[in-house]
């Protein structure tokens, strides 16, 4: 698990994962996004190897109760990375 720190806003945020297989084929990729003060978000659940989309965050007002710092779970066996930029 890490920590970002995200202030009140809109953010969207581009999720990618690459090689992310198993001894069977694709393993699972999951990111769940969780207000230390309550709320969640789960930006993605998929069985690929390979795998990218951009998702849209509302922090503050929205599923989160308090901006500020956010714990990101992610669930994969390949290589992942997470890039949010807020929207104004």
């Amino acid at each position: 698990m890490q920590a970002i720190n995200l202030a009140e806003g809109v953010y969207y945020c581009d999720i990618s994962v690459r090689g992310n297989s198993g001894t069977y084929g694709p393993d699972n990729f999951a990111v769940v996004f969780a207000g230390r003060e309550g709320g969640s978000e789960l930006l993605a659940n998929e069985i690929e190897s390979s795998w990218s989309a951009r998702k849209k965050v509302t922090v503050g007002g929205g599923l989160f109760e308090l901006d500020g710092t956010i714990d990101v779970e992610v669930t994969a066996t390949g290589s992942w990375q997470i890039n949010c930029s807020r929207q104004d």
